[in-house]
């Protein structure tokens, strides 16, 4: 059943909002949560001109959804799942749904950590001379004394 979705009622500021907090999002993504079609929404955007400050690429907070996810990358996070096991008759024939919930622990990004890191690095002088690069991580690392130290693989 599909629902009436007119362009009118996303155009008050809650909704507005609403567009500006997903703007990072793609076009389709966007246009699949409010439940219309990507075409529909790129029509919005020109017919409306608060719909396309909303989703503009200038809007700040579509820079604060980036970094905020970063950030959100940098730390184990747990995530809670619902996982749905049908159950079977001794016929083959579904009989109901056992829900059992758990929790998913997604592991901190490293990338994202080296990221943040040389950003918090570069922004916290106020000025990019002072600057502290993350050493290259990836690189082969070295002992004490000066000599290379290889992986053993």
């Amino acid at each position: 059943m599909a629902r009436d979705i007119k362009l009118k009622d996303w155009e008050d500021e809650d909704h507005l909002a609403l567009l500006r907090s997903v703007s990072d999002q793609s076009i389709r993504k966007i246009a699949e949560f409010i439940g219309i079609a990507p075409s529909t929404l790129g029509e919005w955007k020109k017919k409306s001109p608060k719909i396309a400050a909303a989703l503009s690429q200038d809007n700040p907070q579509r820079e604060i959804n980036v970094n905020d996810s970063i950030y959100r990358a940098t730390h184990d996070h747990v995530v809670p799942t619902v996982e749905v096991e049908t159950i079977y008759d001794e016929n083959g024939k579904a009989v109901g749904k056992k829900v059992k919930e758990k929790q998913v622990v997604i592991p901190a990004s490293f990338a994202a950590q080296r990221y943040w890191a040389e950003r918090c690095a570069a922004t916290s002088s106020g000025a990019v001379a002072g600057f502290i690069p993350v050493p290259d991580l990836m690189d082969e690392p070295e002992d004490d004394d000066g000599e290379e130290v290889r992986a053993i693989e």
